[in-house]
C-alpha cells in the first residue's frame, strides 16, 4: 500500500481525536527525521501506523497476543495501555503489509522504548509524546530538549514516565528501565 492509501485506512479505523494525535506524531516525526538525519518517508510511515490499534479492545488484543506466535506473551504482565505497541506492529505487517523491519520496530517499541534504539525508533517514541496536541505537565521541557539532543529529550520522557507510574503504584515495563540506563550511560 502507498502512504496515502495507509493514512486513509488508519483514518477509518480511528475516531477523529486519536487520529488528529497521529497527525500530530507524523508531522513531529517528519521534523525530527529532518533535524536528526533519519529518513523521513520512514519516520512519517511509522507515526501513522504507531497507535493504529490504539482503540482495539483488550480483550481482543489479549487474544491476538496468545494466539500470534510473534507477538511477546509477556507483555500481558504490564498494564493493558502497552498491548497496542506490538499488536499494532503485528497489524503495520499483516493488514498493511510493511516489511520494512525498522518501521516495525518504531511502531513495536513507541511505548516503552528499549536498549539500543535506532535513530526511527527514538524519533517515533519521542514524537508521539511531544506532539503538539499533548498538554501533558513538562512536555514543553521535552519539546525545548528535542530542538538540540534527542537522547536529552528521551530521558527526560523516560524521568517523567517512571515518575508517573510510580506515583501510580504502576508496573513499569523493562524495557522502559534498560533504554533508560543505556541512554544515561552513554
Amino acid at each position: 500500500m502507498e502512504y496515502e492509501e495507509i493514512l486513509e485506512a488508519v483514518k477509518e479505523r480511528l475516531p477523529a481525536q486519536r487520529f488528529t494525535h497521529v497527525l500530530g506524531v507524523v508531522e513531529t516525526a517528519r521534523i525530527l527525521a529532518v533535524r536528526f538525519g533519519a529518513d523521513a518517508d520512514e519516520a512519517m510511515l511509522a507515526a501513522v501506523l504507531h497507535d493504529v490499534a490504539k482503540v482495539e479492545p483488550a480483550d481482543q488484543m489479549k487474544q491476538m497476543i496468545l494466539r500470534e506466535v510473534d507477538l511477546p506473551k509477556d507483555i500481558l504482565r504490564f498494564h493493558s495501555e502497552l498491548w497496542h505497541a506490538p499488536v499494532g506492529a503485528f497489524i503495520a505487517q499483516h493488514t498493511f503489509g510493511i516489511t520494512n523491519p525498522f518501521v516495525l520496530d518504531a511502531v513495536r517499541f513507541h511505548t516503552t522504548g528499549r536498549m539500543n534504539m535506532t535513530l526511527l525508533e527514538k524519533i517515533i517514541f519521542l514524537a508521539d509524546y511531544i506532539e503538539p496536541n499533548r498538554t501533558t505537565p513538562g512536555v514543553a521541557d521535552c519539546r525545548e530538549l528535542a530542538e538540540s539532543d534527542i537522547n536529552a529529550a528521551i530521558i527526560l520522557v523516560y524521568k517523567r514516565t517512571v515518575a508517573y507510574l510510580l506515583s501510580k503504584n504502576a508496573t513499569i515495563h523493562p524495557d522502559t528501565i534498560y533504554g533508560y540506563n543505556d541512554l544515561v550511560s552513554q
